[in-house]
């Protein structure tokens, strides 16, 4: 449905006990008569007559445009993350088995995966910047899978082949190198990617050459197919245990849902643990019926 279609029928709905009102007010004696001896039904209303009592109702009461817009983007999130909740239901051990993005975090010491599209010019990519870095400093089990997504300029893309190049060339600086393009405002060129290198000690000439691998093109390629499929249509995006975020998460709300995630885990692991026992179990149960 569209905004205008949306707008009409929420003002059309709350206009209607202001006509009946009116209708009432018309009339002091039909309003303390018996039902009995109302007055026949009134002259309907014309389509213009209408039109021009619901323009005087929504410029008399603009809340209800604000009322029909918060509701249409409920409806519109509720729908978007019913979809993207199902949709990293299938993708989600696609998503944990990456090797090829950067991360952080050992998978054979870590007990938790989070992963997050992000892109350099989001400002609320940037916001959660701080929220991941200390989420990874305080949490040693916790494993970070980055997902480099540029979508919201052309030299977002050449800043993510720079990123993606220097966790090639050296994975112990991808972070900070992160740190730097989230942090930086304006536009990427290659020079200030370049630059930005030679600060954290990673050589210039490998770095250029590095970028235009073929190599970072397809990662690139596949993880825009991949947030296709899985209807990541912004950043930042994260998922978290069986939980896709749309959005900027605080650091405390990110905690609670690693808390979560951990305890998700947990019962699902107790549930197979005790199918295989109870899998286990049965060859020995149907031995001793034959034995009676």
């Amino acid at each position: 449905m569209s905004l205008k279609n949306v707008l009409f029928a929420t003002a059309a709905l709350n206009f209607l006990p202001f006509a009946a009102l009116a209708q009432v007010g018309s009339s002091p004696a039909a309003a303390t008569a018996p039902a009995a001896a109302a007055q026949p039904a009134s002259t309907p209303v014309t389509h213009t007559e209408f039109e021009e009592l619901l323009h005087k109702t929504l410029v008399d009461h603009p809340e209800i445009i604000m009322e029909a817009v918060k509701k249409m983007r409920e409806k519109t999130m509720a729908e978007s993350s019913k979809q993207m909740q199902e949709s990293m239901a299938q993708h989600k051990q696609e998503l944990l088995a990456d090797t090829t993005s950067p991360s952080l975090g050992d998978p054979k010491t870590t007990d938790l995966t989070i992963v997050e599209f992000f892109d350099y010019h989001c400002g609320y990519c940037k916001h959660m910047l701080p929220v991941m870095t200390q989420l990874t400093e305080n949490d040693k089990k916790l494993r970070v899978i980055f997902r480099e997504f540029p979508i919201l300029a052309e030299d977002s893309v050449l800043a993510s082949r720079a990123a993606i190049a220097v966790y090639n060339i050296d994975k112990t600086k991808y972070f900070e190198y992160h740190s730097l393009l989230m942090k930086s405002s304006g536009k990427f060129d290659e020079k200030t990617l370049l630059d930005m290198g030679k600060r954290i000690g990673i050589d210039p000439k490998k770095l250029k050459k590095e970028m235009a691998s073929t190599d970072i093109t397809k990662q690139l390629d596949d993880t825009r197919q991949l947030a296709d499929e899985m209807g990541v249509r912004g950043t930042p995006a994260l998922v978290v245990g069986d939980e896709m975020l749309p959005g900027a998460v605080s650091y405390e709300d990110m905690q609670k849902y690693v808390a979560k995630a951990r305890e998700d885990q947990k019962n699902k692991k107790t549930d197979l643990d005790a199918i295989k026992k109870d899998s286990a179990a049965k060859p020995e149960d149907k031995k001793e019926e034959d034995k009676k």
